[in-house]
C-alpha cells in the first residue's frame, strides 16, 4: 500500500543556526570537494561534505560532515523516536526517525567539543555530557521517568521539576536556578496534546 515516499523524505542536516539541509548525492565532477579524506559520496547545497564512518552504538555507517569554513562533525551514535502510524487504504504502517547524533564538533583551528550518550540505538537520545577542549565540563542528570532533572556546569546545578498526572504523561512545572531562584512553566496542556491530519487528495478527469 505504501511508496518510499510516503514515509520517507531523504537524509536531513539540522544544525542549530543552519536549519535543515537535503543531502544529496555527490555526483557532479565540478563540485570542489575537500582536498583530503573521503570519499565524499554526499553534499548539502551549502557544500557539507560527508563521508562514512562507523556508528558508535549500532551496526552501519555514520557520516563524518565537513562543512565550508572547516568544521567537522561526527555524527556517529544513533537513537530513535517512535512517530505516529500512517494508513493508506487497509493498510498501516509503523514508523519510527532515526537520528545520527553529533559525538564531535571541532573547527578548523582544533578547538572541539565532544558529547556523551547514554542511549540504546533504538530509544531516544540521553545525553549525559558535554566537555569542551578548555576543559569546561556540563553533565546531565535524570530522573525515574527519564527526564532531565539536573544540569551542572562550573559547580552550578540548574534543577529541573515536573508534574505527573499519569505514569505516562507528565509536564515540566519549574527550574529551580543555581541561586535558587525558579523559573514557573505551565505545559499541562500541551503535556497530551492530539493531532489530526486531514488529506485532501485531488483528482484528475
Amino acid at each position: 500500500y505504501f511508496l518510499p515516499t510516503d514515509y520517507w523524505a531523504g537524509n536531513q542536516l539540522i544544525i542549530p543556526g543552519r536549519g535543515s539541509e537535503e543531502m544529496l548525492l555527490a555526483t557532479q565532477a565540478n563540485v570542489p570537494k575537500p582536498a583530503t579524506g573521503g570519499p565524499y559520496p554526499w553534499v548539502t547545497a551549502s557544500l557539507t561534505y560527508f563521508s562514512c564512518i562507523p556508528r558508535q552504538n549500532a551496526a552501519g555507517e555514520g557520516f563524518l560532515a565537513i562543512a565550508a569554513d572547516g568544521t567537522r562533525y561526527w555524527f556517529d551514535w544513533q537513537s530513535a523516536y517512535y512517530e505516529s502510524s500512517l494508513k493508506k487504504g487497509n493498510g498501516t504502517l509503523s514508523r519510527r526517525r532515526v537520528i545520527l547524533s553529533a559525538t564531535r564538533v571541532e573547527d578548523r583551528f582544533g578547538n572541539w567539543v565532544t558529547y556523551t550518550y547514554t542511549n540504546a540505538s533504538n530509544g531516544p537520545a540521553r545525553l549525559a555530557s558535554i566537555q569542551s577542549s578548555d576543559s569546561r565540563v556540563i553533565t546531565v542528570a535524570y530522573n525515574a521517568q527519564g527526564h532531565v532533572s539536573t544540569v551542572t556546569a562550573n559547580n552550578r546545578s540548574w534543577t529541573y521539576q515536573y508534574q505527573y498526572p499519569t505514569a505516562s504523561t507528565g509536564s515540566l512545572t519549574a527550574v529551580v536556578l543555581p541561586d535558587s531562584s525558579r523559573w514557573s512553566i505551565n505545559f499541562a496542556a500541551l503535556a497530551d496534546s492530539k493531532f489530526r491530519y486531514h488529506v485532501i487528495l485531488a483528482s484528475e478527469e
